[in-house]
């Protein structure tokens, strides 16, 4: 395997990527740069080998490996988000954008095919020419005689270029990665734009309810301050009544902070769905926070080679810029052009059909670089230097990808656990509560403990929706990292 990267990373430091690289990730670079130094073209499919064989080191993972859901927002089982994230990627001009670059790199393509195709040209050349004949000794004709002459021409120029070393061949394959790379590019802004729209709404979601919750908090708050302010009246204490009019105040300033968040949420949403940013005021289309999907199955991490866009998208660059390198140092050697003519040329417009008139060329020409002052070789090494330093980039980028699941994986695991804290301090809340409440209305209980747990319940209720948000958006990002879905277990 050492001499396998020296071989593909020649000016790296011996030995340096074996310390420093884990095998499997090695092997499935070591792969994909031997297939990009084929001869196969780049347009078939060249698999991604790797010899990975563990599965997630995070314990939150269960033994399915079925992973095919593409539309991966469906498993939350929300109908509302559901339909936002579908307007947003039909009508996002980001998206559709990129789109367009698909369809321009795919026309650079017909471009780079094309050059390896006859070039044929039709030309057809009409010519009236005056020339000044001086100093010819004719009886009568002066010192200068002009003759007027007639020239027309129809033919048709084919040239083509002999691809001998393959530099074509290779800069065509260039561009057959550049365009995959280009679609998966497309890909990756179509997950991404899925996840950004997806965050958007479960934040809008959750907003909505924090902005119910903080009116609830000042209902009561309001409450509170009204039944200390009778009792203040009747002669007790009046610090208690100050401060429950700074509750209400700061109630009331909770309030106009969750709706700034939730307006700035739904206009948000709606900019990602390609619309003109405006808010939905009708408390009763505010969206609630969806429950989470079962647990990511187990299947191999090779599948993320296959699976995320952005590695598709650089193992195509990487390959892209294999094909480039060989296509520059290809520029080293001579190239062979043949080229031919053929058509008719006479004085009259009449003789241009007329066979006896016919003219005809053959000819090729071969070019060798002498001497470019080093560009050529500064061209190749440039090129060589670029596609080692994109395969070293893909290694990271893999490494990272691998990290974002796992940290996804325990990140989902912790925030069920303080998950599962708040709801027992919701249970205990709950019971103190009902127990405040009951004293009260038998008459031994105070009102101020009534209140103080009623505010207690709505701030646990604030940390449990809090927390639910929290615990969505790491799936989501757990998708993301991912590159889609997958089928969940029961």
């Amino acid at each position: 395997m050492t001499s396998v990267l020296n071989n593909l990373f020649p000016s790296a430091p011996q030995g340096s990527m074996v310390k420093r690289t884990p095998y499997f990730i090695m092997a499935a670079v070591s792969a994909i740069l031997l297939s990009a130094c084929s001869s196969q073209p780049a347009a078939e499919d060249l698999p991604i080998q790797n010899n990975l064989e563990q599965a997630w080191q995070s314990e939150n993972a269960s033994t399915s490996t079925e992973l095919i859901q593409q539309d991966w927002w469906t498993s939350f089982e929300d109908p509302q988000l559901n339909t936002a994230i579908e307007a947003a990627l039909l009508d996002n001009f980001d998206l559709q954008a990129s789109a367009k670059r698909v369809e321009a790199v795919s026309a650079q393509l017909r471009m780079a095919a094309g050059d390896r195709m006859p070039k044929l040209n039709a030309a057809l050349d009409m010519r009236r020419s005056r020339t000044n004949l001086i100093g010819l000794p004719l009886p009568g004709a002066g010192d200068v005689l002009p003759v007027t002459s007639n020239s027309h021409s129809l033919g048709l120029n084919l040239s083509w270029e002999l691809d001998l070393w393959g530099r074509l061949a290779a800069t065509e394959n260039a561009a057959v990665a550049t365009l995959e790379a280009t679609e998966a590019d497309w890909q990756a802004a179509r997950l991404s734009l899925a996840g950004q729209m997806a965050k958007t709404h479960l934040q809008y979601a959750e907003a909505s309810q924090q902005l119910q919750l903080a009116q609830e908090l000042l209902s009561i708050s309001e409450a509170q301050h009204d039944h200390l302010r009778e009792r203040f009246q009747n002669g007790n204490d009046a610090d208690a009544l100050l401060q429950a009019k700074a509750a209400v105040a700061s109630a009331q300033a909770s309030v106009v902070a969750a709706t700034q968040q939730q307006r700035t949420l739904d206009r948000q949403r709606a900019l990602l769905q390609g619309g003109y940013p405006s808010t939905q005021s009708d408390p009763s289309a505010w969206p609630n926070l969806p429950e989470l999907p079962g647990p990511v199955p187990s299947g191999l991490p090779a599948q993320l080679l296959e699976r995320r866009p952005d590695l598709v998208a650089s193992s195509a660059q990487l390959r892209a810029s294999r094909f480039q390198s060989e296509a520059a140092s290809a520029s080293l050697y001579p190239s062979l052009a043949i080229t031919a003519s053929g058509g008719t040329s006479s004085n009259e417009l009449a003789d241009l059909l007329d066979g006896d008139f016919k003219v005809w060329s053959l000819g090729a020409s071969l070019t060798a670089p002498l001497f470019h002052g080093g560009t050529l070789n500064a061209q190749a090494d440039a090129a060589e230097a670029q596609a080692q330093a994109t395969g070293l980039a893909f290694v990271q980028q893999v490494l990272r990808a691998y990290a974002e699941v796992e940290i996804a994986l325990d990140s989902e695991q912790m925030i069920q656990n303080r998950l599962e804290q708040l709801v027992a301090e919701r249970c205990t809340l709950i019971e103190r509560a009902d127990r405040a409440t009951k004293r009260f209305e038998s008459g031994v209980g105070r009102a101020d403990s009534v209140y103080q747990t009623r505010i207690a319940l709505v701030q646990s209720a604030s940390n449990l929706h809090a927390t639910r948000l929290l615990l969505l958006i790491n799936r989501v990002d757990l998708y993301l990292a991912l590159g889609g879905g997958f089928n969940t277990a029961e």
